[in-house]
């Protein structure tokens, strides 16, 4: 899984792939370039 942090609300995004365009699911902020960093099945 990959999660991206909002740097417009702070809300965390996940997703399992990490290209394209990803937008914010709380603000709809677009996150296509921020930084996706690899999660943990865990989180």
């Amino acid at each position: 899984m990959y999660k991206k942090k909002c740097p417009d609300c702070n809300g965390s995004s996940y997703s399992s792939y990490s290209k394209g365009q990803w937008t914010c699911p709380y603000c709809e902020e677009d996150l296509t370039d921020v930084e996706a960093v690899m999660t943990d099945d865990n989180e």
